[in-house]
């Protein structure tokens, strides 16, 4: 017969110090991982950038094609949002941020995943900028002729606007 109780790390701890009979056997399970999606604050989040073989920046309307072709869509400025509410930590071995419940742990979990600080395609002169140390992620939201996007450093994570021809990475939620 098998018995299955789930409980919380805190409990658990204090549970095993009682367990001291070869009777039982303890068999800890972590929660379903889908090594495609994290689920943040109840959103579907892709957990690698979309890209094609030639490109990994796009503009907006480049962002926004990809993402229709897949059957996905960008995230909205708010589920950006609600998204950071649920934590991040800088990774500063990986250059990037840690997303979503227990992000302190730096690793993937059904809960968080990993954006790289993936930098930006200048929209002047092509050129890369910022790699390694700041990440842009386009959102779907347009605010008139500028559209909303993430950005963040190692000291701050937050959604702004600017020019739908800054080339920036893409991250999808599936429907």
């Amino acid at each position: 017969m098998e018995v299955i109780i789930k409980i919380d790390d805190s409990c658990f701890s204090r549970l095993k110090k009682l367990l001291k009979s070869n009777k039982i056997e303890i068999i800890c399970r972590e929660e379903e991982f889908n090594p495609d999606y994290a689920i943040i604050n109840g959103i579907k989040l892709k957990r690698k950038n979309e890209n094609l073989s030639f490109c990994e920046y796009f503009t907006f309307d480049e962002a926004q094609e990809l993402a229709k072709s897949r059957d996905l869509h960008l995230p909205t400025e708010g589920e950006w949002e609600k998204m950071i509410g649920a934590g991040s930590t800088w990774d500063d071995d990986r250059k990037g941020i840690w997303i979503g419940k227990n992000h302190f742990k730096k690793k993937e979990t059904k809960y968080s995943t990993f954006l790289p600080a993936a930098g930006l395609r200048n929209r002047n002169n092509g050129a890369l900028n910022s790699v390694g140390t700041n990440g842009y992620y386009w959102s779907s939201t347009v605010s008139g002729t500028v559209a909303r996007y993430l950005s963040f450093n190692s000291g701050l994570v937050s959604v702004y606007v600017n020019s739908r021809a800054w080339g920036f990475s893409v991250r999808c939620v599936a429907e």
